[in-house]
């Protein structure tokens, strides 16, 4: 065998063991398993949610959620009706419920004009010095005694 020949058998046999080794590098990066387009699973509801109907079909049973009421909180008028009497012939409730009208602060005097039997004849005739027992604050007693003397009869 002469030289050229031996070199050629050796490149060939190069180029063997190349191609060989790229064979096998591609089988090893494809996956053996083939990706398949698999069809969707159908997700059933547990069979306690199933009831029969005509026979063996299942229908899937719907829950309904809890209805919650809310009960809309009744609204604050602060729009006073004046009663159809004179002021003088109120009842202590009508004078308190007056009272509350002024605004919030006012409020917590309603139940002691009620309490006290402060109707629109009594209140015609207080002063600062005996509202003084129920109203503790000046500027309320002075706001209250201000706007009754304004109340039209």
């Amino acid at each position: 065998v002469s030289a050229d020949e031996c070199e050629d058998q050796q490149t060939q046999q190069a180029n063997n063991n190349a191609n060989n080794e790229t064979e096998q590098q591609s089988k090893q990066t494809q996956s053996p398993i083939q990706n398949v387009a698999q069809p969707p699973v159908q997700q059933q509801p547990p069979p306690q949610q199933l009831q029969q109907n005509n026979g063996n079909q299942q229908q899937p049973v719907i829950q309904q959620q809890p209805v919650v009421v809310v009960e809309k909180e009744q609204q604050n008028n602060n729009e006073w009706v004046s009663p159809s009497t004179e002021k003088s012939q109120w009842t202590s409730k009508e004078c308190a419920d007056w009272l509350g009208h002024l605004g919030a602060v006012y409020k917590q005097y309603t139940q002691p004009f009620v309490d006290n039997g402060i109707d629109g004849q009594f209140f015609a005739e207080l002063d600062d010095e005996i509202l003084a027992e129920i109203v503790p604050s000046k500027l309320h007693r002075k706001k209250i005694l201000s706007a009754w003397d304004k109340l039209q009869k």
